[in-house]
């Protein structure tokens, strides 16, 4: 599935709650779907804030990224929903931990590239 059922809220003229979204999108440069530009473009449109990642989750911009973001809202409040590879969802969790955010805040989907 990957970010596909994202870009489908996206494109929903009826979707509610996106000015509440925080979207971290990982991608390796070259091999995007979407392009991070599209993605963008969309994700501003609908007053979603986008962090583009193609340094994956230990790079310090999107640990500080996610930090503010737990900070404003709080880690008893926050939501996440993470889909992708194993090594992805173990690194992404283990930030979140160190950010305070419990186990039962987070959901996953495992994604593998065949």
């Amino acid at each position: 599935m990957g970010i596909s059922p994202f870009l489908a809220w996206l494109d929903d003229p009826h979707a509610i709650g996106l000015e509440r979204v925080q979207l971290f999108y990982f991608y390796t440069p070259g091999r995007g779907f979407p392009e991070p530009d599209a993605l963008a473009k969309l994700a501003g449109e609908r007053k979603v804030v986008l962090h583009c990642q193609s340094a994956g989750p230990a790079d310090p911009a999107f640990i500080r990224a996610l930090e503010a973001c737990v900070r404003r809202i709080g880690a008893e409040q926050v939501d996440v929903d993470i889909c992708g590879p194993a090594g992805l969802l173990q690194a992404c969790r283990k930030a979140l931990h160190a950010c305070g955010v419990g186990e039962a805040r987070i959901r996953h989907e495992l994604f593998e590239f065949r």
